[in-house]
């Protein structure tokens, strides 16, 4: 019934722990239809880490975050699609609350999200994204929906280099209401402790700001390749084909610590 869809991309450190997790934390295990890992093109070992679960996993001939949830959508047999990022761990009953939410009308939602270490910036993250009515949503809280509403929706845009969930949400919520389950799912700190709590906690409000008032995906890419060195979007070099105005009228802040 349920097909869990996770991207990967060089996450060989996490992949096979979060699948073992989510097996041995399906509440109703004849529920969980298929776990489905899809590469990027990861360059370290996450595809043979993964293959070692009995998961599905495939490679994706596009990379980019959005066009592997759609090729894993699109060859799952699921009817309940669920996305889930590899270094997240959902809540232990995540089943039974998708079906639980699925037979009260939801076709969509996710699920609150906590962080595995303590900090006042993934504290104020974690709290403005849990609120029910909240325009926030990151992609730590994973995302699940019908079959029927994914179709419908046309699926996630591939031409989105950031704010993937963001998006789709926003479009999810022209069909139908959106849940927001109680059980928090935990996410990894690691990326935030790599590139710093605060710096990369402002990178992701600037860029949130940034998507909001309409900039493009290519210069939102470029703050996250300028300040987290993320292989996403445009080099930098490339100023002849991206409008690098964004970096010059946004307000002067300090990202270091």
């Amino acid at each position: 019934m349920i097909s869990v869809i996770i991207p990967a991309y060089n996450e060989s450190e996490s992949i096979r722990s979060t699948i073992a997790y989510v097996y041995a934390n399906a509440s109703y295990r004849r529920l969980l239809k298929e776990v489905i890992v899809v590469d990027g093109g990861s360059t370290d070992n996450t595809v043979a880490e993964a293959e070692k679960t009995g998961a599905t996993v495939m490679r994706s001939p596009v990379k980019g975050r959005a066009a592997q949830l759609n090729y894993g959508a699109r060859q799952a047999t699921g009817t309940i699609l669920y996305f889930l990022q590899a270094n997240c761990l959902p809540p232990k009953n995540f089943v039974s609350e998708i079906v639980k939410a699925s037979t009260k009308g939801f076709a969509c939602g996710a699920f609150t999200v906590k962080f595995e270490y303590k900090h006042w910036m993934l504290n104020a993250m974690a709290w403005v994204s849990n609120r029910y009515n909240s325009i926030v949503k990151i992609s730590d809280q994973s995302l699940f929906m019908t079959r029927e509403l994914f179709d419908k929706s046309g699926g996630f845009r591939e031409d989105q280099l950031v704010m993937v969930n963001q998006e789709m949400i926003k479009r999810l919520k022209r069909y139908t209401n959106f849940i927001v389950i109680k059980e928090a799912i935990v996410s990894s700190a690691k990326k935030y402790a790599r590139y710093g709590f605060v710096k990369m906690g402002l990178v992701q409000a600037v860029a949130f700001v940034m998507h909001r008032l309409g900039y493009s995906q290519h210069e939102m890419a470029l703050i996250y390749r300028k300040y987290l060195r993320w292989d996403i979007g445009p080099k930098l070099q490339q100023k002849n084909s991206v409008d690098l105005k964004t970096v010059d009228q946004l307000p002067v802040i300090s990202l270091q610590q």
